[in-house]
């Protein structure tokens, strides 16, 4: 790992986005430099610190990342972390021992949650219909959240891309709206999984399909980034607005270019063309 000068990398995106799996998968399928710099010296801890992505921070320092390396205008993770009031973070980073491991199950927080919660999370993460079934039967909370995380059942089921769970909870009256501790919502998850039935099931639910992360990333985004073109037409006709910004100034236009995605360019293209008086009237050119 050689932590390298020069363009914002794969994994430095996905940081700054709070991709735990893309950034997983970055670094231990693609090689991918824990320690490379941006121009301004930043690295992807960094990205992550800022925008208070606990899992994908632990993921980062367990991976080789440098806790200590500052940008050029010589602030550091921590420092990042601590501006932007990521109180999470900023305790991991002054750890120092590190637990290791990264996920919803690497917080040690579910031991705070009530007995059947705890199981109820458990199942939600590993798609045991039946076992959430009868722990919601029990009198299990379908909106119960792991303190300090901020993780609930729901969440977890769209994590794992458990779309038939996903359904169980909805049902059971799960907030679909429900955040993390760093902003994402089930909608993001499901979406970064490109699950078209989980998604739909979220956002006919109520989940909010302008919602976004700690780092400016909506669900959107997010299908821009992953390529899914279901889905993003699903986020679309939802009411997702593709003129959201993230921390990084893109739209979710610019981040379709940017992985070469051309149904989704040509779909967003779509519906962020001007339009003109003569539709119907009431819509001026942008």
């Amino acid at each position: 790992m050689t932590g390298a000068e020069g363009p914002v990398t794969e994994l430095m995106k996905a940081a700054s986005r709070g991709d735990y799996r893309a950034a997983r998968r970055l670094i231990e399928e693609g090689g991918a430099d824990v320690n490379a710099r941006d121009q301004f010296g930043t690295t992807a801890l960094v990205y992550a610190a800022a925008g208070g992505h606990v899992e994908v921070v632990r993921l980062l320092l367990a991976s080789g990342a440098d806790r200590g390396a500052k940008d050029s205008a010589g602030a550091g993770a921590l420092e990042r972390a601590s501006a932007e009031g990521h109180g999470q973070v900023v305790a991991l980073l002054r750890r120092d021992d590190e637990e290791g491991g990264a996920g919803p199950e690497s917080h040690g927080a579910s031991a705070a949650l009530a007995g059947t919660d705890k199981r109820l999370l458990a199942a939600s993460r590993e798609g045991d219909a039946a076992g959430v079934k009868e722990l919601l039967a029990s009198g299990a909370d379908a909106s119960a959240r792991m303190p300090g995380s901020g993780w609930t059942p729901l969440i977890a089921a769209a994590f794992a891309g458990e779309a038939e769970v996903v359904r169980l909870l909805l049902a059971a009256g799960a907030d679909p709206r429900a955040r993390t501790a760093d902003g994402r919502t089930a909608l993001h998850f499901a979406v970064s999984l490109g699950d078209a039935e989980a998604t739909r099931l979220l956002l006919a639910a109520g989940a909010d399909p302008e919602a976004a992360d700690a780092g400016g990333w909506t669900a959107l985004a997010a299908a821009a980034c992953e390529g899914s073109l279901e889905v993003a037409a699903e986020l679309l006709a939802g009411g997702a607005d593709p003129r959201a910004l993230n921390r990084l100034g893109e739209t979710a236009l610019d981040i379709a270019r940017a992985h070469g995605h051309a149904s989704i360019v040509e779909l967003l293209e779509q519906h962020t063309a001007p339009r003109s008086l003569t539709d119907g009237g009431a819509n001026y050119a942008a």
